[in-house]
């Protein structure tokens, strides 16, 4: 059965790490969201971590503000598998900051495949920095 849980340990939660992602590492866009990313050493329980950011200027209001986190989260959560077992496999660690940066909201129709995209091109990524070639994969 597939694991499908959104765990407390894949939260990132630490300012330091949140600090540290916004200093020194990599990005990339895909539209509502820009990707902040860096690699990090494995660690048996804490291998993938995410954040979730959603502007106050765009969202005045909290509950606005909640509930495209909440949407965000659930599309994380129902698609993240692929992307944990190459991590688990290459034995490399990531965290990762998700901004939306859309001023309206969007449906979770039109939030999921984008949340799609954006592991593909984090798995991508970090088997590149691990120094694995995933090109010749498929």
């Amino acid at each position: 059965m597939k694991e499908n849980r959104f765990y407390k340990t894949e939260r990132l939660c630490s300012k330091k790490d949140f600090e540290q992602l916004f200093t020194g590492s990599n990005s990339f866009f895909v539209y509502p969201f820009k990707v902040v990313y860096r690699t990090v050493d494995y660690s048996e329980k804490e291998y993938l971590k995410i954040g979730i950011s959603v502007s106050k200027r765009n969202f005045k209001r909290a509950v606005k503000r909640n509930y495209i986190k909440r949407r965000i989260r659930e599309a994380f959560r129902l698609n993240k598998g692929q992307l944990k077992l190459l991590l688990e496999e290459r034995r490399v660690g990531l965290q990762v900051v998700l901004v939306y940066v859309s001023k309206e909201t969007q449906e979770y129709a039109d939030i999921e495949p984008k949340i799609k995209i954006v592991l593909e091109r984090l798995a991508k990524n970090a088997s590149k920095d691990a120094g694995v070639d995933t090109s010749s994969a498929d």
